[in-house]
């Protein structure tokens, strides 16, 4: 199966808020940039901060009606228990009436905890895509690619990595020969950058290679900024943890520890900060409280699918 990573998504929804959360990523650069500091972990890391913050609000108010369902739920199964089996218009029209009733008592409502989500998956979702492509959102980073491939020559790079031998540069990297083959201009361009940005060391020092040491030697002061870029306590962010483990003898016993215990520790921190939320432990004291399986409540299995899908993310 072949993958098609386009350098900005057009996404519906995703799209749009992926392009205003690139401005974010693309000041982040900038204002780091003034004190002589360009590093992606650090731009991811001050991003995430920024977007956490701006998803604060809605993140109280999920708790609060989190909190608020402990009281709401009996009294909505009381009535739902009332009116089992009726499904006369009358009756029907009376139970709407009286849990309407108990969301007003509280100063709640049946989409009070569904909007935030809905506003937060697109938001999750669009940070994921920008973080995943940074150089298609921020230009301080993108211009580095684009200098590299101005010196080598956009048509070169397209006759070598189009090459059967060469050929995996792109495929392994989510970028088919195709798309490569096939676009022209700032397209093509992009399909390059896309391509390059996913290099691991060993790609990068195969591209070095086959572009020969005179054009290598030229393109060297971007590729050595590209890998500083990309430092992070020692580890370059565009090789997998696996690299580092089967290469213990290149890098040393300790960058493979360390590359393993990051993504481990990440996501391991992330699915405990979720379940120790009011949001997600609340959710199952109702449920145990209330007696009902998961899928008789769809609020409360949305919940839950956002404490799975977070740990993901």
């Amino acid at each position: 199966m072949q993958f098609v990573l386009l350098t900005k998504s057009n996404t519906f929804i995703i799209g749009p808020v992926a392009t205003f959360l690139g401005y974010i990523m693309d000041a982040i650069f900038r204002v780091t940039n003034t004190f002589g500091v360009i590093n992606i972990a650090l731009g991811i890391i001050i991003f995430t901060i920024v977007i956490k913050l701006m998803m604060f609000p809605m993140t109280v108010s999920q708790q609060k009606f989190s909190k608020m369902s402990a009281y709401i739920n009996p009294e909505i199964q009381a009535i739902q228990a009332k009116y089992k089996g009726k499904k006369d218009n009358e009756s029907m029209l009376k139970q709407n009436m009286e849990m309407n009733a108990v969301y007003d008592k509280y100063g709640s409502k049946p989409t009070a905890g569904c909007l935030p989500m809905l506003i937060q998956l697109p938001i999750l979702f669009a940070l994921y895509r920008v973080v995943w492509n940074i150089p298609a959102y921020v230009n301080i980073i993108k211009e580095y690619y684009i200098n590299i491939i101005n010196t080598v020559g956009q048509s070169k790079i397209i006759e070598l990595v189009t090459s059967e031998e060469y050929s995996y540069l792109a495929t392994n990297n989510r970028v088919t020969i195709e798309n490569l083959s096939n676009a022209e201009g700032t397209k093509q361009l992009n399909y390059i950058i896309d391509m390059m940005y996913n290099f691991d060391t060993k790609e990068w020092a195969t591209f070095n290679e086959i572009i020969g040491s005179s054009l290598a030697s030229q393109i060297s002061e971007f590729v050595e900024k590209i890998k500083d870029m990309n430092s992070f306590f020692g580890l370059a962010l565009y090789n997998s943890p696996w690299t580092y483990v089967t290469g213990i003898a290149t890098y040393g016993i300790g960058l493979a520890i360390i590359a393993c215990i990051i993504p481990l520790l990440a996501g391991g921190l992330q699915f405990l900060s979720v379940k120790i939320s009011p949001n997600a432990s609340g959710n199952q004291d109702q449920k145990k409280k209330l007696g009902q399986p998961e899928e008789e409540n769809a609020m409360l299995q949305s919940m839950q699918m956002m404490t799975k899908i977070m740990p993901i993310m």
